[in-house]
């Protein structure tokens, strides 16, 4: 009866097609699929018989036994992780070639970004300059949470080729959109509505002329691909939210960030954001090197995620932003084509990894856009 093993089926099958497509390093096929619901139904029916129904029978396995039972797997499972954890547990260990390692290198926030207070009129010291220091006025600004840091070098050094000048400022974490709350428990230190306000009226006083916006934009309306993790957002000030309530504050916050800039006669450069990847770089590097050490490049290719993957799980954010686009509202900035073709969207190659960790671009992974970013710069 399927119904009788139907718990263990549940908790069998997620492990099992992880590790499968972990040891395959790419999607599963049909074949492979179906010879790994076997194996479920399977396992699920001997700890069924041999786990389940045995522990439903208090006659077969007293109380003092059962405790030494599960005494005995926590430390068995403990020591195992700790081992796994430290990598002291491993018939074949690999390492990453010092180029690769190098590659993953990420902005540093040093005294440029998530500046306690920095909301507070009074706090000094709370943005950074970059591109031509030299010049007097500032041509643009740079905002948004830790993927606007991620870009600061890449902005840095575009700037100073077409000899302009800019600032970068925000928090990690922090949408940067106007008139909406950003439910976390750190609002003392780092507000994010405060922040927002801030930067409109330095914008405003020393008549900016261009605003880039970039942000992990699906952190606020959908978290990660299993919609978990989501930063909440709010329209009002509480202490709670949901997936609903959060979307509809990004759009409420985009549309005031819109009239509010364009009031001003400040124009809006909206950056995509780049794709989300499903395993961290450092993860799929070794993986794939494990593979094969002189030729891996296919193996980074199957362990990046799908094109369609990408696409379907960023199509709330970017739908919202194509509104805006087509009423000339603002310009967006796409990085897809240099990651991404029509199946994969790729971590990186054997020269590089394109990424930090499973979100945030590497300097050596956003250097490669230069010669785009400058487009909008001049």
């Amino acid at each position: 009866n399927l119904g009788l093993i139907s718990y263990s089926l549940y908790l069998w099958h997620q492990p099992i097609f992880a590790f499968g497509r972990i040891y395959f390093l790419s999607n599963l096929n049909l074949f492979i699929s179906f010879l790994f619901i076997i194996l479920s139904l399977i396992l699920s029916y001997f700890s069924w018989k041999f786990v389940e129904q045995p522990f439903r029978n208090k006659n077969k396995i007293p109380n003092n036994k059962l405790l030494i039972y599960f005494i005995s797997t926590f430390l068995i499972i403990l020591s195992l992780s700790t081992l796994l954890f430290y990598n002291k547990f491993s018939l074949n260990k690999t390492f990453l070639p010092k180029k690769i390692s190098s590659s993953m290198e990420s902005v540093k926030k040093n005294s440029c970004f998530d500046i306690k207070f920095a909301h507070l009129n009074n706090t000094k010291n709370w943005f950074c300059e970059i591109g031509n220091k030299d010049k007097k006025d500032i041509s643009f600004i740079l905002f948004g949470d830790s993927h606007a840091l991620a870009l600061k070098q890449l902005m840095d050094e575009a700037a100073q080729e077409v000899k302009d000048k800019g600032i970068i400022a925000g928090y990690s974490g922090c949408i940067p959109f106007m008139d909406i709350y950003s439910i976390r428990p750190d609002q003392k230190e780092y507000n994010c509505k405060e922040l927002n306000i801030k930067v409109f009226n330095f914008v405003k006083s020393k008549k900016i002329k261009k605003i880039f916006l970039a942000a992990r934009w699906t952190y606020y309306t959908d978290g990660n691909y299993d919609f978990t993790q989501i930063s909440y957002i709010s329209k009002v000030n509480k202490l709670s939210s949901n997936r609903k309530n959060s979307r509809k504050a990004f759009e409420h916050g985009l549309s005031e960030t819109i009239k509010k800039y364009n009031q001003i006669g400040t124009k809006i450069f909206l950056i995509h954001q780049v794709p989300l990847q499903i395993f961290t770089p450092k993860y799929i590097y070794l993986n794939s090197i494990k593979k094969n050490e002189k030729n891996y490049g296919k193996f980074l290719y199957n362990l990046s995620v799908d094109y369609d993957k990408h696409i379907s799980f960023q199509s709330f954010a970017r739908n919202s932003f194509n509104m805006a686009r087509q009423k000339k509202l603002i310009k967006e900035i796409n990085f897809d084509s240099f990651f991404c073709n029509k199946k994969k969207c790729i971590v990186g190659t054997e020269k590089g990894s394109y990424y930090s960790d499973d979100d945030h671009l590497s300097i050596f992974g956003s250097i490669k856009l230069k010669d785009e970013i400058k487009k909008f710069l001049n």
